[in-house]
This record gives C-alpha cells, structure tokens and sequence, in this order.
C-alpha cells in the first residue's frame, strides 16, 4: 500500500528503509521493523520518547531497544523544521505595540506608579552618607568601574550603614532567587522620581522617571554595583500610560531614543518628552545636588495636593523593579525588537483599530457533507454535533477560535480538544485568568487529569515540584481487548455507517416522490395490518393498475374518496361497467321532460315483465323482439344510436340483476 505524500512519512519511510539495510542477517534477510499502517500511526502521534511506542499498535519492545532512537531523532528534526517565522508587518507592529500598552497594569499595586514605602526585600535607599559622593560621580559618568557599596571588616560602621548592609543582603537574595527560578533579572536603580497627582481622576503618584539597569555583586563580604550593558536606560511607561488612560490623551508620542537618556539628559530629554505628553512636572534637575533621602509617605499626604500638582524627587532607588506587568507583555517587546514571529500570530493579530461588525450574522455551517468520521475524533465525554465539528476542524486549520456564553459546553470542547492533542504527539497549554475554569477543565478530564501538570499556585513551589516528579516520565497506557481504540472505533463507524443508510432511506424520496418519514406515520400506524395491505403489496396492485403510481396520486385519492358512500357508489359504478359495458353509452344527462319519458319507459318494462315470465322459452322470444322494435324509439334520447336502446332494452329483460342496478 503506497504511502500518502507527507514530508514526515517519507523521512519515516527512508528511515526504514535504512534500519532494514544496517540489520540484515549474514545470509541476507532483511528484518521486519514496522508496517506502512504503524508508520502512518507514528506520523500521526509524533511520539517524543522511547516509551511512547507502546502506545502504537504493532510496536513491541524490540522495536524499541534496536529501532526507537532513531526514529525519534526524525521526529525531533521534523517538529523543529516545521516552526516558521515571518517579518512583522507594520500593521502587526502597531497592534502588537497597542496590545503591550493595554497590558500594563495601572493601579497602586504596580510599584513603578506608586511606592509609598521601600520593601526590604524589594529594594534599598542608596541616599547613604559613605556613598554620596562616589554615587554622584557613578551616576553621572556611568563608568564600568563597578561601584563599592559596603566597606565591612575593613572599617568601623556605623548603625545606619550596618542597617544599609542588611537591607542589601535581603535584596540581593530576592533578586538571585528569582533569577534562578525564572531567569530574569529584574535589578535596576529608580532615579529620579515624581510625585503629585495626575490629571483627571486624580490618581496619586510616587513613581520612578527612568530606570537604570546593574548588577548587584557580592565580593567576600561587601557587595558591588554596576551599569548592566546589556540593557537598555529606559522611561517609565507606565506613568505616561496611567496619565494617557485617565485623560483620553491617545498614543505616547517622541520617545527619545535608550542612548539619549542619562541623568545629564533628563532637563534636555526626559522632562521635555513628558511636557510633550501632559505631565507637567513642577521644578528642574540640579546637577549639583542630585539626592534626596527617600521619604515614606501615606495616602493622606496627598489630601491637600491638587490634581495635575507634581513635583520632581532627587530619590535613588536601589531596588526590583519590573519594567513589564507581564511576562505576556515582555514576549511583546521581544517580538518588537526582533521584527520576526510564528507565522501563527499573523492571523490571530486582529487589527483593534477596523472593529469586528458583530451585526453580521455568520450562522455555523451545517451544510454540505456533514459526515464526521470517528477516526478523526477522540472522546474523553460526551459531544454534541457542534462539538464534533469543531474538533474535526483541529484537522484542517492552524488557527481556531471558539466563542459561546457559559453553559454552552466550552469546556467538554476543550478537555476533548486536550485528548485529540496529546493522542498525535503534541503538548498543550490551557490558560484561563480564573482558576474556577481550570478547575472545570481538570475534573472533565477524569482520569487523565494526572498526566497534566497543573499550576494555580506559582509560590507553592513543592507542589510543583511534585507534580514535576510524577509527570516527566509516566507509565505508558497498556492495550487490552477492552480499549485497544482501533477496533472499538472500526465497531462504532460500522455502526454510524448503518445508522447514515437509514438516516437516508428514511429522509430521502428514492422509492417515490415522497420521503419515507412521511408515509411512515400515515401507513404504518398499527402493527395489527393485514398481509394483504403491506405497503409493498398495496403499492404493488396500484402500480400494475394505475402506472405509473406516486404517493402523491394516493393522497389525492385519499382526500377525494373521504367518504365512504361516495367510495362505494364509485366502486359498484366500476362494477357495472366491467359488467355491463352498454352503461358507457348511455347519456345521464336529461332533461325534465326525459326523465319522465323514462320513468314511463321503465313502468312498461315491468308491465311487460309480468307477462312475459310467464310465457315459455319460444313465446318470450317473439314478445321480447316485438317489444324491442316498439319501444326502441322511445328511449332514443338514452342513447345517440339505435342499436344501443335495442342492446339496452334486450339487457333489462333478460338480466335481473342489471334491470336492477339500472
């Protein structure tokens, strides 16, 4: 059986191939490593380790210790090789620059807006008598030479600077601890800082003006400071973002460049950008003295501070500041810089500036063939059609989004959408601002919610720790005849495929005009029916009768012989006339005058019949010919020829039964 053109496969193949020509025996057989079938399978599940080929039927183990490695070495080449990216366009680089914005967390919680107290652990006030002077000259000439911040066992210190030392000593295990854990290292010096009240709401700020990224080091007991060159000096956006958002001010405009901002810049550069952008700040950078200790401050200090009032503060800061809200917003920024992303974000970047018209209706297609087949399915609870469609669509598209108010079975989707994912190989990320929705989610899972590592609590570290430990190397699952899925789902498509026959016969005219769904209720509608009026039978004795037959010409008949007298007259007409065909010449159609004459007729008739019975078979010959002869002009308007008043009047006498009927 050929293989289906697919770049994976085909490597799959070739690979075979390779391990049949490195294995042959000395009398040059070739080994039997997997079918066409099982490498369909692997294609399909991408297995990432050696256990994973347990999971693929016809695989043993083998195929694992002699074959396993080097097919997982194609797998892995073929997932990295499928990862593209593209360059960002401009329209996606002002949504994505739009979309960091809106991330930013405005609220007194975010430090860089307000930080009415230093933190021990998250940072120090580096206004120290010892440190003035060389930290004035740091700052300014931002040399390489790191600066030295302590001087312990070398000299006396003194309470305040051994209280500086402890303060530094938390700091810098804070900040050590986090960059292990995360690998980011979020130390920077705040200088200077604004405080007041922002236009409009009134919103308080103590926040920081530019942030200088260093190093803290620590060099036997005294600990070192230096300028990180890596990154970049940069404005606090988040001020100008709180101060916009609040006035309805718009985009951030003329952000000077990262190399033109210093603390000799911040007359020249920094204040005039934030004049630009309607923060006005009340007082000027005086180079000669450039510190102030940093005061605590509460809420109620701002009481008598009028909105739009905002002065500038000779506070340095030595402390954690984050320069994103988010991790999210950080990736941005990268994206931003790089100018190159998955070509995955491409269409899922919607342009926030051409809203969507949700007055257009697009109704779910239902349309076409809606045939789903089992195989391209995986059930972990019950699906409904729209359910099944959207998890057929997975096959077909890289990017999917699913809308629907609560209640709607968003969650059943998405644990089925896990399952089919996992079961081709791939990892899955669920992501929800609620844990409620991941807690849902979790228990919809059932029993394969202990192959998912579940993370609510990012300080309960342990608990990681032990999910970690119980998830990097799971127990394959073990195929039984109870849940091998191929055969199970061989028996429920042979099932579908029944079900879609009757589905068709039932709603589809391929008998007649008429669906059987139709003539089901109306034929079928007692179990007690004679052998005779089966449908086929009946259908069968109308078709030879009155070809060709439709149900549609049943009906007819059905509305138009409602009555039953009428349907009885009808037929007893249809009777005499098989009988008696002189019937179809006679005229019904009389006038008053003629029915008179007619009934006059049928009074000699039975004048004549009295004498006539009682004559023998020779003289009702001669009695019946000259009765004919006498009175076959007097029924001429019964008939348009003579010879059928003859054939008519020769009837009524000598057939009792048909004189009768007439």
């Amino acid at each position: 059986m050929p293989l289906k053109k697919d770049p994976l496969l085909e490597e799959l193949a070739e690979i075979r191939d390779r391990l049949k020509d490195r294995f042959k025996d000395p009398e040059g057989r070739t080994p039997v490593i997997c079918s066409d079938e099982v490498l369909r399978e692997m294609a399909k599940r991408k297995p990432l380790k050696k256990t994973d080929f347990k999971a693929i039927e016809g695989l043993g183990d083998v195929f694992i210790e002699r074959y396993a490695e080097d097919f997982l070495r194609v797998i892995y080449k073929h997932r990295n090789s499928t990862i593209h990216e593209v360059n960002v366009s401009k329209q996606s680089k002002k949504v994505l620059a739009d979309y960091k914005d809106r991330l930013t967390n405005i609220s007194r919680r975010n430090r860089n807006l307000y930080t009415g107290k230093i933190s021990r652990r998250l940072g120090v006030d580096l206004y120290q008598e010892h440190l003035l002077e060389s930290l004035g000259s740091f700052m300014i000439q931002g040399r390489a030479k790191p600066l030295r911040l302590t001087y312990i066992k070398e000299r006396t210190v003194t309470q305040e600077e051994e209280r500086f030392y402890r303060h530094l000593t938390l700091l810098y295990r804070e900040i050590n601890r986090e960059a292990k854990e995360s690998g980011s290292y979020h130390l920077h010096i705040a200088y200077p800082f604004v405080q007041g009240k922002l236009q409009g709401e009134g919103f308080e700020i103590k926040a920081p003006l530019m942030f200088f990224p260093v190093n803290l080091e620590r060099k036997g007991y005294d600990f070192y400071l230096s300028f990180n060159q890596e990154k970049d000096v940069v404005i606090n956006r988040d001020l100008v973002l709180a101060n916009n958002k609040f006035n309805n001010f718009g985009d951030i405009k003329n952000i000077p460049a990262s190399e033109e901002l210093s603390v000799k810049t911040i007359n020249s550069k920094l204040l005039p950008f934030l004049e630009e952008n309607h923060i006005h700040i009340q007082g000027s950078h005086d180079q000669r003295n450039l510190f102030e200790v940093f005061e605590d401050t509460l809420k109620a200090d701002f009481k008598k501070v009028k909105k739009g009032s905002l002065s500038l503060k000779r506070y340095i800061v030595l402390g954690k500041y984050r320069i994103y809200s988010s991790k999210l917003q950080e990736d941005i920024t990268a994206i931003l810089e790089n100018k190159t992303y998955n070509e995955l974000l491409e269409g899922l970047i919607d342009n926030p500036y051409k809203p969507y018209d949700y007055s257009q209706s697009i109704p779910f297609n239902t349309s076409g063939n809606g045939n789903i087949k089992e195989q391209s399915l995986t059930y972990i609870n019950d699906l409904n059609y729209s359910q099944e469609k959207v998890i057929d669509l997975i096959n077909t598209h890289d990017k999917l989004v699913i809308w629907g108010p609560p209640g709607t079975g968003k969650s059943q989707t998405i644990t089925s959408l896990i399952a089919k994912q996992i079961e081709k190989g791939e990892n899955v990320l669920v992501v929800s601002e609620k844990k409620v929705a991941l807690d849902v989610i979790k228990s919809r899972l059932g029993y394969a919610s202990k192959f998912a590592l579940f993370m609510d609590d990012a300080q309960d570290k342990q608990a990681f720790y032990k999910q970690m430990k119980g998830y990097i190397d799971p127990l394959p699952p073990v195929r039984h005849h109870n849940n091998d899925r191929t055969s199970v789902n061989q028996k429920i498509e042979k099932t579908l495929n029944k079900l879609r026959n009757m589905h068709k016969a039932f709603y589809t005219p391929s008998i007649t005009d008429v669906e059987l769904y139709k003539i089901y209720p109306r034929y079928l509608s007692t179990n007690k029916i004679k052998e005779s009026l089966f449908p086929e039978t009946v259908h069968k004795k109308f078709h030879d009768t009155f070809k060709p037959l439709t149900f549609s010409f049943l009906k007819q008949l059905e509305n138009k012989f409602a009555n039953t007298q009428k349907l009885k007259s009808v037929l007893t007409y249809k009777y005499a006339l098989d009988t008696y065909p002189i019937i179809e010449k006679m005229n019904f159609k009389l006038t008053r005058s003629e029915k008179i004459r007619r009934t006059k007729f049928y009074k000699e008739v039975d004048a004549f019949k009295e004498s006539y019975d009682k004559k023998r078979l020779f003289g009702k010959r001669k009695m019946r010919k000259r009765f004919i002869q006498n009175h076959a002009e007097d029924i001429e308007f019964f008939f348009k020829k003579k010879r059928h008043a003859k054939l008519f009047i020769n009837a009524i006498i000598q057939d009792e039964t048909f004189y009768e009927l007439i």
